[in-house]
C-alpha cells in the first residue's frame, strides 16, 4: 500500500480539468476529463471523469481499478462518465490510477520519448494526433512509426532527399530519410548498419524498403551542388531487384493488394569511405519462408503471386499458344480466390517491368522465356484431373493438362502420373509399391509444384546476387535492409504463423537487447548513478520454441517418423510443455488438436493441422527421380542443389534408405537461417522502422483505435516504453531545459548562471524528492511525470505574467481611451456651450428687441393718449380756471352778465365734449381689439380656404359639365320665359340673372337662370347648390282669370324684393371688402379665383336666413359674389 503523503502528491495531477485516458474497445484508448477534484473517503480514492467530446457528465458507473475500467469501457463504449474508485489497499504505485495526459504543447511531438507521462496511451495518442494531422512519420526513440496512409502523398521527392542529406535525424522531422541519412553517415565512419523494417500484411513494408533503397542509391549525390539524377549500372540492377522479387514473391492478400509472401534481407555494399566518392557497388540478397501453400491455394479475394497473372494476361500470342496460357480463370491455381484483377493494376504494364528489371539483372530474354515455361508447367499441373476410387486415384494419360505440363517440364508423363498415384515404400530392404487415395495423390501433384516453383524462387534470387555481387566483397561496409513479416495473429493460425511469429519473437528479443543497451549506454556517458534495469525478457518463449526439446525439435522429430501425425505431436507438446513451471505455453480450453502460446505480444492458439506435411514440404524421392531425368535443362539446373542429382545417379537395381536421402526440414532449415541473420544483425548497428496499417478497409487517412493499439503491442514499441520507465525515461540537455523553465526563476539567475547551474537552481528548487532526477554532463534525467510537472509550474508561471501583461496593458489602454474620451467630450461640451450661449444671445435679443419695440410703441401710443388728454385736460384746466376766474370775478364789480352766462355756457359745451371724447376713445380702443381678433379669424379661415381650393378647382371641371346639362334646362323653359315676358314678368337685376318661368299650363314661381353668355367662374357652385329649382306646380289656369292676374301680381312684388335682396347683398360684399384691407397687399382672389369657402358660407346663412322667413315656398341656393379688388 502507498504511503498517504505520497498518494495526495500523485492526486494533486488528478484535479478539476485534467484529463486522462481509459481503455476503449474500439477506439483502443478513449480521453476523459476530470469533472471534480479528487478525494480520498470511506478508505477509497474517488474521481468521476466526463467525456472530452459531450462533455457532459451522465451514467456515472462506480470502478474499482484499471481492470474493471477496461472492462467496463469494452462492455459499455458509448458511456459518457466514469466514477472511479480504487480501495486505498489496492493503490501500490501510479500506474494503479489512471494514466494522465500530456500538456498540449506535446500532443503533436516528434519523438514520443520526450513525453512527460510514457505510457502505452500517451504513445497511442501521440501517434493518433501526428496521423490524422497527415504526417504519417514519428520517432519513438531509436524507432521510426511509420502509418501507411493508402493514398500518395507528396513527401518523396528528389527536392525532399536533397533536403535530408547531410543533415542529423533530430534537425528533420521524422522521415524514413532521416533514418536512412542517419545510417549512411554511420556507415561512412566505419560501422555496419542495419534497417530492421517489420509490420503486418498491408502496413507498408515494402514500399518502405523501396524508399530506403532509392535514397541510399542516390545519397551519394544529393550533398552535391549540382546533383545528377544519373546513377551507376549496379546501382539501377539493385533498384530492378525489387520489382523481380515482388513480381515472383508477392500476392494480394485481404489486407494489401502487394503482399510481400517471404522475408528478405538486403545489404547493399559501399566503396571505401576514404577512397573519394561513396557509391554502392553491389548487394546481396537473403530471403526467408517463401509462403509455398499460397501457389495452390488461396482464400477468398486474394491471388497467387503476381507472376503468373502477368503471363496469363500479356504474353504474346505466339508464346501463349506455345505455353498453353489462356484467362487465368481456366486455371485452378488461379482461379480459388476469385480476384484475377487488381483494382488500379496493370498487369500488362507490371510484366514489361518485369521483364525489363531481369534484363538490368543480367537474365537474357531467351532465360526469361525458359523461366516463364517453368510457371506456365505449374499452371498446368494444377489442372491435372485426380479422379477419386474407393482405394486408389487415377489420372488419365490423355488428360490435355498434363499432357502440356509433362511437354514442358520434358519428363514422361506416365513415370509422373504414376507417382502420383502410387507410392513405394522400403521396408528391410525391400520395396513396396500400393496405391493411395485421391487427398494423397492430389498432395503429390502439388508438392512438385510447391518443390519446383522454391527452386525457381531461390534461382532468382542466386542470379540476382551474382549480378550484384561483381564489384564487391563481403569484407565490404554495407548497411542491411530487413523487410520482414510483421506479428500475425488470425482466427486460425497454421505452421506459416508459427514461423513468422518465431521470427518476430527472435527480433523482438534482439530489440529489448539493443533498446536495453542503448539506454545503459547513455547513463554510462552521462555518468549518473544508476541500478540494473529490469525489463520482461521473451528468452524462454524463444527457448520453448527453438531449445533442444523445443516446439520445433519435437515437430521434426515426428515429421521423420513414418507414421508420424499432428495430433501425436499436439500429445507431445502437452507432455513436455503443459507444466505449471512452463508460463509460454498453454493447453486451449477446447479442442485437442490445438495449442497456444504466450507470446510477448498476446497468446496465440495454432491450429496443428497440416503442421507435419508443410514442415516436410517435399515430394517423394521417384517423384524426384522423375524430374531429374527431365529434357528441360533449365529445370535440371533449378534441381541441380538437390539430392536429386544424387538419387539419380545410383545404379539400377540398388536400393537406396531413407537414411541416406534424409532432406532437412523446412522449420529447421528457418531456424538456421534466422540464427544467422540475428548473428549478423549483432555485428551491426540496427534502427528499426515499424509499419502501422490504421485501418482494414484501406481508407486514407482512417484510424481504427483497437487495430492500431493491437500493432503497437505486436511491433514492440510498448516494450521500449516500459524499459525507459524502469530508468529516467525524460532526458533533456541542460540548453534546451534552460530555455524553456527559465521563466520559473528570478531574472538574476537567468542573466548570470550558465545552463547547466540554472537547470540545476530550476530543479532543486521545485523537485523536493531526490531520486526523481540526476545531473549528467550534458543533460539532465528526469522520471516519468517530471516534464508535465515542469510544464504545469511553467504554464501557471506564464499564465501570471500573461494576466500581469494584460492587466497592465489593459491600464494603459484604458487610461489613453479616457483621456482621449475626456478631451472629446470637454470638446462636445465646448461646442454644445457655446451653441447653447450663442442661442440664448439670440433670443435675449429677440425678447431686448420686442421688449424696444412694444416700448417704442406704448410709447408712441401713450403720447397719443397723453397728448390727447393732455389737450382735453388743458382745456379742462381752461374750463376750471375760467370758472375759477368767473367765481373770482363775481367777487370783482359786477361785470358784463351776458360774458358770463356766454363763458358757462362754453365750459359746459367743453366738458360735454370731453366726456363724449373719452368714451369715443374707449369705443375706439374696444373696436382695435375686436378688428384684432377678426384679423386672426380671417387669417385661419384664409388658410382654411386655401386648403379647400384643390379639392374645389376639381369641382369646377364636374360643375361645367353640369352647366350643359343645365343649357339644355334652360331650353325646357324657353317657352314659359317668353309667356313671362308677354306678361311683364321679367326681372333682370343687372348682372345677376332672376327669370320667372310660367306657362299655361303651370307655371313655376321662380327660377335661376344662368345664362351661357354670362355665366361666370364666380358664379359656379356645387352642384346640389347652384341651381336648386324651386317649383310650385299649380293646375293649369286660364288667361285673364282672376287668379291668374293676382299669381302674376304678386310675383312681380317677389320680384322687386328679389332685387332689392340683391342690392343689399353687394352693399354687404361692398362693407366686407373694407375690412380685408390693410389685412393682405393684394385681394384674397383675383378675378378669374373662387371666392373663399368661407365668405360664401356666411352669405349662403344671411340669404337663407332673409328669404326664408318672408317666402316659405321659395328656396334659392348660395350666391356667388365677387370680392372687391384690392385697392
Amino acid at each position: 500500500m502507498i504511503e498517504t503523503d505520497v498518494l495526495q502528491r500523485l492526486l494533486l495531477d488528478y484535479q478539476k480539468g485534467s484529463r486522462a485516458y481509459f481503455k476503449h474497445a474500439l477506439h483502443g484508448w478513449s480521453m476523459a476529463e476530470a469533472a471534480s477534484d479528487a478525494t480520498i473517503s470511506s478508505n477509497a480514492v474517488h474521481i468521476l471523469f466526463k467525456d472530452v467530446d459531450s462533455g457532459e457528465v451522465k451514467g456515472a458507473s462506480n470502478l474499482e481499478g484499471p481492470q474493471t475500467i477496461e472492462n467496463w469501457c469494452a462492455a459499455k463504449p458509448n458511456k459518457q462518465a466514469i466514477e472511479f474508485k480504487l480501495a486505498l489497499s489496492k493503490i501500490n504505485s501510479a500506474s494503479d490510477l489512471p494514466p494522465l495526459k500530456n500538456p498540449d504543447f506535446m500532443d503533436h511531438v516528434d519523438d514520443l520519448s520526450l513525453l512527460s507521462h510514457l505510457h502505452e496511451p500517451a504513445v497511442f495518442w501521440g501517434i493518433k494526433n501526428r496521423f490524422l494531422s497527415k504526417r504519417i512519420y514519428t520517432y519513438s526513440g531509436m524507432v521510426l512509426i511509420a502509418m501507411n496512409p493508402f493514398e500518395r502523398v507528396d513527401i518523396y521527392t528528389d527536392e525532399i532527399m536533397r533536403k535530408f542529406g547531410g543533415k542529423k535525424r533530430a534537425e528533420m522531422t521524422p522521415h524514413i530519410y532521416g533514418i536512412a541519412e542517419e545510417c549512411y553517415r554511420a556507415m561512412l565512419e566505419g560501422k555496419n548498419q542495419s534497417v530492421v523494417v517489420s509490420g503486418e500484411s498491408g502496413a507498408g513494408k515494402t514500399q518502405s524498403t523501396r524508399y530506403i533503397m532509392q535514397y541510399l542509391a542516390a545519397v551519394d549525390s544529393l550533398t552535391d551542388s549540382e546533383p545528377s539524377n544519373l546513377r551507376s549500372e549496379t546501382e539501377e540492377a539493385v533498384l530492378a531487384s525489387n520489382p523481380i522479387l515482388e513480381s515472383f514473391g508477392n500476392a494480394k492478400t485481404t489486407r494489401n493488394d502487394n503482399s510481400s509472401r517471404f522475408g528478405k534481407f538486403v545489404q547493399l555494399f559501399f566503396s571505401n569511405p576514404y577512397s573519394g566518392k561513396v557509391h554502392i557497388t553491389g548487394a546481396k540478397v537473403q530471403t526467408y519462408l517463401l509462403e509455398r501453400s499460397r501457389l495452390i491455394y488461396q482464400p477468398d479475394t486474394e491471388r497467387n503471386y503476381h507472376i503468373f497473372y502477368q503471363l496469363c494476361a500479356a504474353a504474346p500470342l505466339a508464346e501463349k499458344k506455345m505455353l498453353g496460357l489462356t484467362a487465368w480463370k481456366n486455371f485452378a491455381y488461379l482461379r480459388q480466390g476469385n480476384a484475377g484483377v487488381i483494382r488500379n493494376v496493370n498487369d500488362v504494364e507490371e510484366f514489361r517491368t518485369t521483364q525489363e528489371a531481369l534484363s538490368t539483372a543480367g537474365v537474357p530474354v531467351a532465360l526469361q522465356w525458359e523461366i516463364f515455361r517453368i510457371c506456365a508447367a505449374l499452371l498446368h499441373i494444377g489442372n491435372i484431373e485426380i479422379a477419386p476410387n474407393r482405394d486408389a486415384a487415377s489420372c488419365s494419360e490423355i488428360d490435355a493438362a498434363l499432357i502440356k505440363c509433362t511437354e514442358l517440364l520434358g519428363i514422361n508423363s506416365s513415370e509422373f502420373i504414376q507417382w502420383i498415384t502410387k507410392k513405394q515404400n522400403i521396408i528391410r530392404g525391400e520395396k513396396f509399391v500400393k496405391n493411395v487415395k485421391s487427398e494423397a495423390a492430389v498432395a503429390a501433384r502439388d508438392s512438385v509444384t510447391k518443390v519446383i516453383y522454391t527452386k525457381l524462387f531461390d534461382w532468382l534470387v542466386k542470379t540476382i546476387n551474382k549480378n550484384l555481387m561483381r564489384e564487391s566483397t563481403d569484407s565490404q561496409q554495407f548497411i542491411g535492409v530487413l523487410d520482414i513479416y510483421g506479428f500475425e495473429h488470425f482466427a486460425t493460425n497454421s505452421f506459416e504463423q508459427f514461423c513468422i511469429n518465431y521470427a518476430n519473437e527472435k527480433l523482438q528479443q534482439e530489440f529489448n537487447a539493443h533498446v536495453f543497451r542503448i539506454e545503459q549506454e547513455g547513463y554510462i556517458q552521462e555518468g549518473i548513478q544508476w541500478t540494473m534495469i529490469e525489463f520482461t525478457d521473451n528468452k524462454q518463449c524463444i527457448e520453448l520454441i527453438e531449445g533442444k526439446l523445443g516446439i520445433l525439435a519435437l515437430l521434426d522429430e515426428e515429421s521423420r517418423l513414418q507414421n508420424g501425425t499432428d495430433a501425436n505431436l499436439v500429445t507431445k507438446l502437452n507432455t513436455h510443455f503443459a507444466t505449471p513451471s512452463q508460463k509460454f505455453y498453454a493447453k486451449p480450453r477446447f479442442g485437442t488438436t490445438d495449442f497456444v502460446v504466450k507470446h510477448y505480444a498476446v497468446s496465440v492458439q495454432y491450429a496443428s493441422h497440416n503442421f507435419i506435411d508443410k514442415n516436410k514440404d517435399s515430394m517423394s524421392d521417384e517423384l524426384k527421380q522423375v524430374l531429374a531425368k527431365s529434357t528441360n535443362p533449365f529445370l535440371r539446373e533449378l534441381l541441380a542443389d538437390d539430392q536429386v542429382s544424387a538419387i539419380a545417379a545410383v545404379p539400377a537395381g540398388k536400393v537406396v534408405g531413407r537414411a541416406s536421402a534424409k532432406t532437412p526440414t523446412l522449420g529447421s532449415v528457418f531456424k538456421a537461417s534466422l540464427q544467422d541473420l540475428m548473428a549478423t544483425m549483432r555485428k551491426t548497428e540496427s534502427h528499426y522502422i515499424r509499419c502501422i496499417k490504421p485501418n482494414m478497409a484501406k481508407e486514407p487517412f482512417q484510424f481504427e483505435g483497437a487495430m492500431v493499439l493491437s500493432q503497437l503491442q505486436a511491433c514492440g514499441v510498448l516494450e521500449t516504453i516500459k524499459i525507459s520507465n524502469a530508468g529516467y525515461p525524460n532526458k533533456l540537455e541542460y540548453a534546451i531545459f534552460a530555455t524553456r523553465y527559465g521563466l520559473l526563476v528570478d531574472a538574476l539567475s537567468r542573466a548570470t548562471f550558465d545552463n547547466k547551474a540554472l537547470t540545476m537552481k530550476i530543479v532543486t528548487s521545485i523537485l523536493t524528492d531526490p531520486s526523481k532526477y540526476q545531473f549528467g554532463k550534458t543533460k539532465v534525467f528526469l522520471k516519468n511525470g517530471q516534464i508535465a510537472f515542469f510544464e504545469n509550474r511553467r504554464k501557471d508561471r506564464v499564465r501570471h505574467l500573461v494576466v500581469l501583461t494584460q492587466k497592465n496593458f489593459k491600464r494603459t489602454i484604458i487610461q489613453r481611451n479616457y483621456e482621449r474620451t475626456k478631451a472629446a467630450t470637454i470638446t462636445i461640451q465646448t461646442f454644445a456651450r457655446s451653441f447653447l450661449a450663442r442661442k440664448r444671445l439670440t433670443e435675449k435679443k429677440k425678447v431686448r428687441s420686442a421688449i424696444v419695440i412694444q416700448s417704442l410703441w406704448r410709447a408712441s401710443r401713450a403720447k397719443a393718449v397723453f397728448s390727447k388728454q393732455k389737450s382735453l385736460i388743458i382745456r379742462l384746466q381752461s374750463a376750471i380756471r375760467i370758472q375759477t376766474a368767473r367765481k373770482t370775478r363775481l367777487s370783482l364789480p359786477m361785470r358784463d352778465s351776458a360774458t358770463s352766462v356766454s363763458l358757462e355756457n362754453t365750459l359746459s359745451t367743453l366738458t360735454k365734449t370731453v366726456v363724449v371724447q373719452v368714451g369715443q376713445i374707449a369705443a375706439l380702443q374696444s373696436k382695435v381689439g375686436s378688428y384684432e381678433s377678426q384679423i386672426n379669424n380671417w387669417k385661419g379661415k384664409y388658410e382654411a380656404a386655401s386648403s379647400e381650393i384643390g379639392i374645389l378647382k376639381e369641382e369646377i371641371v364636374d360643375l361645367k359639365a353640369e352647366r350643359d346639362m343645365y343649357k339644355e334646362e334652360r331650353d325646357f323653359f324657353a317657352n314659359t320665359l317668353s309667356n313671362c315676358i308677354q306678361d311683364g314678368l321679367l326681372a333682370p337685376f343687372g348682372d345677376f340673372p332672376f327669370i320667372p318661368d310660367t306657362n299655361e299650363d303651370s307655371c313655376t314661381v321662380a327660377r335661376f337662370s344662368l345664362p351661357e353668355s354670362k355665366l361666370k367662374p364666380e358664379w359656379t357652385e356645387r352642384r346640389e347648390s347652384i341651381l336648386a329649382h324651386a317649383r310650385v306646380s299649380f293646375a293649369p289656369m286660364p288667361r285673364g282669370s282672376e287668379l291668374r292676374d293676382s299669381l302674376i301680381s304678386s310675383l312681380k312684388t317677389q320680384n322687386e324684393f328679389l332685387k332689392s335682396t340683391v342690392e343689399s347683398l353687394r352693399s354687404v360684399q361692398h362693407r366686407s371688402s373694407i375690412y380685408q384691407v390693410g389685412i393682405r397687399s393684394k385681394s384674397i382672389y383675383e378675378e378669374d379665383d373662387i371666392l373663399a369657402e368661407a365668405e360664401r358660407e356666411r352669405q349662403k346663412a344671411l340669404l337663407n336666413r332673409r328669404i326664408t322667413n318672408r317666402y316659405s315656398v321659395m328656396r334659392r341656393p348660395p350666391m356667388a359674389v365677387k370680392s372687391a379688388e384690392d385697392p
